[in-house]
C-alpha cells in the first residue's frame, strides 16, 4: 500500500471517529482529492460524509490536516495491523 493511500485511510479513520460514526450504522467518511504539501507540513483533502439510511451526504472541500499528526495516526494504525487487514481484502 502506498504512503498516499495510507494517509488517505488515516484521514478517513480520523473523520469516522471525529464525527461519531462509530456509534452509527451505515455511515462512513471518504477522503478524496488528497494533496500532500510537504514544504508547508500540511495535507489538504475533500471530505465526503455519508449516511446510507438517510440517503444523505455532506461534502467539505479543502480540509486541512497537519502532516505530522496524520503520519502519527498512520504509525498507530500500522501497529494494530489496520493496513495489513486492508491488503488481504484485495
Amino acid at each position: 500500500m502506498t504512503e498516499k493511500r495510507k494517509i488517505t485511510e488515516a484521514i478517513e479513520d480520523f473523520e469516522y471517529y471525529n464525527n461519531g460514526f462509530n456509534h452509527l450504522c451505515s455511515a462512513w467518511a471518504n477522503a478524496v482529492n488528497v494533496r500532500i504539501v510537504r514544504r508547508d507540513n500540511k495535507i489538504y483533502a475533500d471530505i465526503v460524509l455519508r449516511w446510507a439510511e438517510e440517503g444523505k451526504q455532506e461534502r467539505y472541500d479543502n480540509c486541512e490536516y497537519a502532516l505530522n499528526e496524520i503520519l502519527e495516526r498512520v504509525k498507530k494504525l500500522e501497529t494494530i495491523g489496520y493496513f495489513s487487514a486492508l491488503d488481504k481484502d484485495k
